[in-house]
């Protein structure tokens, strides 16, 4: 079963990198020096996650996200 996350990305300019994170999973976050360097990373710790849930028997997320605007 192939699960879907939704990776926020953004540029810190001070360290020169992308930084990518999961909102719906605590903590997952990882860069790259390109956008495409920082999705494979995050892939491979979103996999990492779920890797030591399911070594340590714990359950997966059942996280929902909730998208707002906010009038600007």
């Amino acid at each position: 079963m192939d699960t879907e996350f939704t990776v926020i990305m953004g540029y810190d300019r001070s360290g020169r990198v992308y930084v990518a994170r999961v909102p719906a999973l605590r903590g997952v976050v990882s860069e790259g020096a390109s956008k495409h360097e920082a999705v494979s990373n995050i892939k491979d710790a979103i996999g990492e996650w779920i890797a030591a849930r399911r070594a340590a028997g714990l359950p997966m997320t059942q996280a929902r996200e909730y998208r707002v605007k906010i009038p600007g």
